[in-house]
């Protein structure tokens, strides 16, 4: 699986983007309008364009499986980046304010061990926040299998409901799905309202770590 993501697949058609790019904007402002300031981790965090995005509001950890994420984010000052494969890591209790894990589960072989992990990572109170793609509804289904076909390193494009009990299982509450339509790798639109379900691309989720 490393071998797999490498710099042609984070540049290729799949990829994620540039820094400051409108997608990734509004990515943290999604995140802004819950949490102000604070630790954030991103898993999946690739060559750091949303790192670079969150770090003038954030102190920011990234972690990816792949030794490409090393040299683009060696200079991005403050942050702390780590090669590592999550579905082998045991992150430190109670650290992060945010965790972000943008269009990551559905590579994972164990994603509910993964969440899980994210759950004891996140402090009392604290913040997931991530996507996957919407295998529902026409549009969303047709996507799904499309990206799948191009990208063989997707293990788990699971419908939302399998996905709202995974995150509930795992002990989050407050648990918000709603929709992304894309257009190319760095403009996107979130989709609220019945209509959603219908066209939406991917399923953005938004869950809290319970107080206790």
């Amino acid at each position: 699986m490393r071998t797999r993501y490498d710099r042609s697949y984070f540049e290729g058609l799949l990829g994620q983007g540039s820094p400051n790019s409108p997608r990734n904007r509004k990515r943290l402002a999604l995140i802004l309008s819950e949490e102000r300031q604070g630790k954030l981790l991103e898993i999946g965090c690739g060559p750091g364009h949303f790192l670079r995005t969150a770090a003038a509001h954030f102190k920011v950890t990234g972690l990816d499986i792949s030794s490409y994420v090393a040299g683009p984010l060696a200079e991005l000052a403050g942050a702390q980046i780590k090669q590592a494969d999550i579905e082998n890591c045991v992150l430190p209790r109670n650290m992060y304010a945010v965790v972000a894990v943008f269009n990551v589960l559905e590579h994972l072989l164990s994603p509910v061990s993964v969440v899980q992990e994210i759950y004891q990572t996140l402090q009392p109170g604290g913040l997931l926040v991530g996507s996957v793609p919407h295998n529902r509804g026409l549009i969303g289904w047709t996507h799904t299998i499309l990206t799948n076909l191009f990208d063989k390193t997707h293990c788990a494009t699971y419908p939302p409901a399998k996905w709202r009990q995974l995150f509930s299982s795992a002990g989050f509450a407050e648990i918000d799905f709603f929709g992304e339509v894309m257009c190319g790798k760095k403009h996107s639109w979130y989709l609220r309202g019945a209509s959603w379900r219908k066209v939406a691309f991917n399923l953005i989720f938004r869950c809290r770590k319970p107080v206790h």
